[in-house]
């Protein structure tokens, strides 16, 4: 897991692998969030392409 903090624009960007992509860690990071009143914005790692996963994590998180 990584996770970059922008606090200018209060983002936090987690990009996880997919073995911990897990409800426990995504509640956690999402309480993280809410506590800090950052927007979180998740990725995690597949097997797609990576263009088009670039892609579709940007429109979810519009």
């Amino acid at each position: 897991m990584k996770v970059k903090l922008d606090h200018d624009l209060k983002y936090m960007f987690v990009w996880l692998l997919r073995e911990e992509d897990t409800q426990e860690i995504n509640e956690r990071i999402e309480l993280e969030a809410k506590e800090m009143k950052y927007k979180l914005i998740t990725y995690v790692s597949g097997t797609g392409s990576l263009e088009t996963e670039i892609e579709q994590l940007i429109m979810n998180n519009i």
